[in-house]
């Protein structure tokens, strides 16, 4: 097929089409953060003769690097889905689409879902980044690729900091849930300790070891440097990680309160006209006394 051979020279690992089929209230539901997500893939999209799923599988960076490898992978990978769509439009007609793509993956039997709210697929565990895309000219695929299960192991439920996760996620705990915005609330700012959210249920997971682990290369170990966010540099930052989640001063809130909560209390020689550096600022102070 040669969309699929387009999805591979891009970098996508794996590639599935699957049904438009209504998702249910809890596939819909379980794992998802957005609201925006359409459930009713028929509705949302009356075109679509099926849905593309692309998985790019990506390294993380040891869980002492302050940021991680996800948002450097998400944003590399979303310039290539635009990319892939570019490609195939040839064919007819193709679009990113506001799926849920976690619950459309365990719909068509593709993963298995994680005591996280993650999916999991054999091979690269968790550590992937899901896209669907409409189209209007393949034909949808039967599959049975189930991946990694949790079984009994609780690992993630003991070491998660927010204390999110039991038997399923609660994601009004979980610190992904909160990293939309700019602004924090102080239960959370209290256990930061990375740029843009957590993996520590991820980091420990035994089915994301064969993984692996890469170092951050030198040009994004400068552009995520402490000081230099705190003064609000985060221009080489945000290129790296997209500006759309870094907006309004976000990073250089997190570098104010993830030096802190290391015990390294530095703040910015500028006032920020951003109020969720300002509040970071009143964070660091009711700290200190």
């Amino acid at each position: 097929m040669q969309v699929r051979k387009i999805a591979q020279e891009l970098g996508f690992k794996r590639m599935y089409v699957v049904k438009t089929d209504t998702l249910d209230l809890w596939y819909s539901k379980a794992g998802e953060f957005r609201d925006t997500l359409i459930s009713d893939i028929k509705s949302g999209y009356p075109y679509a003769k099926s849905v593309i799923i692309l998985v790019y599988p990506y390294k993380p960076y040891a869980i002492y690097e302050p940021i991680l490898s996800y948002y450097i992978n998400s944003n590399k990978s979303y310039h290539l889905a635009n990319e892939f769509i570019k490609k195939i439009s040839q064919f007819g007609k193709a679009e990113l689409a506001h799926i849920p793509a976690r619950a459309l993956c365990l719909k068509n039997n593709i993963g298995s879902p994680s005591r996280n709210g993650l999916l999991n697929i054999e091979q690269y565990g968790t550590r992937i980044i899901l896209y669907t895309i409409t189209n209007d000219f393949l034909e949808p695929e039967e599959y049975n690729e189930a991946g990694y299960e949790c079984g009994s192991c609780s690992i993630c439920v003991k070491a998660c900091p927010m204390g999110a996760i039991s038997d399923a996620l609660d994601v009004h705990k979980c610190m992904r849930y909160h990293m939309e915005t700019a602004m924090h609330p102080d239960f959370i700012k209290e256990k930061l300790s990375h740029f843009i959210g957590c993996e520590v249920c991820q980091s420990v997971c035994p089915h994301n070891k064969q993984v692996g682990i890469i170092s951050p290369d030198d040009d994004i170990k400068s552009a995520f440097e402490i000081n230099r966010l705190i003064e609000g540099d985060c221009k080489a930052a945000r290129t790296l990680v997209g500006r759309n989640i870094t907006s309004n001063g976000k990073l250089q809130a997190e570098a104010i309160i993830i030096s802190a909560n290391r015990g390294e209390i530095i703040l910015p020689t500028k006032e920020s006209q951003f109020e969720a550096v300002q509040d970071a600022v009143r964070y660091v102070g009711k700290m200190q006394k």
